[in-house]
């Protein structure tokens, strides 16, 4: 695979996404716009979904049901954070 289309292969490329950052350095080596961390953590991540078909994909979209509540606060809104 060649992410950044440089023709050079990316296990032999120090720059996958050709951002200018070396990868070791760099916290979304592949310039998906999802960080490494989280990718590793999480699997596949498929970037075709568009839940509330806004154009902008679930995996960049705040709003991913468009209900007017950010997915950060509407995804735990359920959960008691306070412990008793």
């Amino acid at each position: 695979m060649d992410t950044d289309h440089d023709g050079i292969v990316d296990a032999a490329d120090s720059d996958d996404d050709n951002d200018g950052i070396p990868d070791k350095d760099d916290p979304d080596d592949n310039g998906d716009g999802i960080a490494d961390l989280f990718q590793a953590r999480l699997g596949p991540i498929d970037k075709t979904v568009d839940s509330d078909k806004d154009g902008i994909p679930d995996y960049l979209d705040p709003d991913d049901d468009n209900d007017g509540i950010p997915d950060y606060l509407g995804t735990y809104a359920h959960v008691d954070l306070i412990t008793d």
